[in-house]
């Protein structure tokens, strides 16, 4: 059974992809580890929205190519949606996945071919299994992308056009969190006024 390391960077949002990752690698045989050294994959979960961030994202990627030179890395998440082709320039032999195509993660992992599963096509997240990182707090999507066009700001070329997930399955998978034992709930998006408005 391979073991995966998963590394976020960013929003309460991307924490929530990174739990729908684990939770389908758990699903489909994977284990995961909280250890680079021992994974045999990595699985960097990233952001795009700050330039300070690109740039630790940036260095990260040049450390873990140097110390890992035979490990499998997938990289996910906003930076591989909106800068495919700068992100390739640090880690060339990466596979590439989106916010909205996480769900093919298990293919990422699975192969040793290099695979770029980009796309910004809606996937409704709040149906996805995840895997919590903390059992007593839950962290719950509300709506994926954005409806405003801001210059100073990656999201919408990260993520899309703003996707409002349906309020049932958003009710449902608190009601699910709480029989669960959280004691926490995150309400999250990147544009969390705009709920509904798509």
């Amino acid at each position: 059974m391979k073991s995966v390391y998963i590394e976020t960077y960013g929003c309460s949002a991307n924490e929530a992809d990174s739990q729908i990752m684990a939770g389908i690698l758990k699903k489909d045989g994977y284990s995961i580890s909280d250890s680079i050294e021992k994974s045999d994959v990595i699985v960097l979960n990233t952001c795009f929205v700050k330039n300070p961030t690109e740039h630790r994202i940036n260095t990260r990627l040049n450390e873990i190519t140097k110390k890992f030179p035979n490990k499998k890395i997938v990289i996910g998440g906003c930076y591989s949606e909106a800068a495919p082709q700068l992100i390739q320039k640090y880690a060339p032999d990466a596979s590439l996945l989106g916010p909205r195509t996480l769900d093919k993660i298990s293919e990422a992992v699975g192969t040793e071919q290099k695979l770029i599963l980009l796309g910004k096509e809606k996937v409704e997240k709040t149906s996805l299994i995840k895997l919590r990182a903390n059992p007593l707090i839950d962290i719950i999507q509300a709506n994926d992308g954005c409806l405003s066009n801001c210059s100073f700001c990656g999201t919408k070329l990260a993520r899309g056009n703003l996707h409002s997930y349906p309020i049932g399955q958003i009710v449902r998978n608190v009601e699910s969190a709480v029989k669960d034992g959280c004691k926490e709930i995150w309400l999250t998006s990147q544009d969390m006024g705009a709920y509904g408005a798509d």
